[in-house]
């Protein structure tokens, strides 16, 4: 905290303009936060970990129902919010992305208010030059026309930097915005544009960072836009410190139905089979 902050805190304190139990709360918040996101930094870890030792688990969707089943189980030990998590009924040629995430604020004054972010995973391939082939240049036009928070979530096997310990994630699992990298080399993705985590992302999403708003990016996270449907819509509901949480806003019921973490770690092997898929080699690890 800011040095100047403290003294004015504690002159406020002195002059009875400050609640000693206001700062208390604080910083309780603050550290249920900080606690919240080593928890969910280290599941995502021991995720990705797993990930690049096992020859099954080398997969898009494998990966990211994976990391939905950390953010859920972290979660659950949040008390300042509601989240649900919906998943689609069916395949569509013309998805929307891995995830999108319909984040809603909610004020003691009644008001409140909602962003949409949307995520697409992709992973390399070890044995072809680290190039992130499935990558194609009609998807990156859709999500740009349609939104301007959306992000291609890169799941790499080749450490770019040996010297670094290799459950170090940043140059491993990482966002990075569409508009940035729709001219770039493959290469370049992981290797010099200095990408954020998935999890540092996941944070500013839920904390109203990099969100969208409007009607064509709600009806996009929200499942009614039948051109373009998310695989997965991740909502959560934020309540202001003091507030009892209520359930989460609902995506189209047609379209998507609710899922438990139990439906995902029962059905973590009910993925997508890719073309030309390249088991992982352990041995460059």
């Amino acid at each position: 905290m800011n040095g100047k902050l403290i003294f004015k805190m504690i002159d406020d304190y002195i002059l009875g303009k400050f609640d000693i139990k206001k700062l208390d709360n604080y910083f309780q918040f603050k550290n249920k936060i900080e606690d919240f996101d080593e928890d969910l930094f280290n599941k995502f870890v021991n995720t990705y970990k797993y990930a690049r030792t096992q020859t099954n688990a080398w997969d898009e969707n494998d990966i990211t129902n994976s990391l939905i089943k950390d953010i859920m189980t972290a979660l659950n030990n949040h008390s300042n919010l509601s989240f649900n998590v919906f998943k689609s009924k069916g395949t569509y040629e013309t998805s929307f992305g891995d995830i999108a995430f319909i984040v809603r604020f909610n004020y003691k004054t009644g008001k409140s208010f909602e962003g949409y972010g949307f995520i697409e995973a992709k992973r390399d391939y070890p044995n072809n030059n680290y190039k992130f082939r499935e990558l194609k240049q009609d998807q990156i036009d859709r999500f740009l026309q349609n939104t301007t928070s959306s992000f291609y979530c890169f799941y790499s096997h080749h450490a770019f930097f040996p010297i670094i310990k290799t459950d170090y994630l940043s140059k491993h699992l990482s966002n990075i915005g569409l508009s940035n990298i729709k001219d770039l080399d493959y290469k370049l993705l992981t290797n010099t544009i200095h990408p954020i985590t998935f999890q540092h992302q996941y944070n500013r999403f839920i904390n109203g960072y990099d969100l969208d708003y409007g009607e064509n990016p709600k009806s996009i996270a929200y499942g009614f836009n039948q051109d373009f449907l998310p695989k997965t819509i991740f909502v959560v509901n934020q309540f202001e410190s003091g507030m009892t949480p209520t359930p989460t806003p609902t995506p189209n019921e047609q379209m998507y139905k609710k899922i438990n973490l139990d439906d995902l770690i029962k059905n973590n092997n009910d993925i997508d089979d890719d073309i030309g898929y390249e088991p992982p080699n352990p041995s460059v690890f």
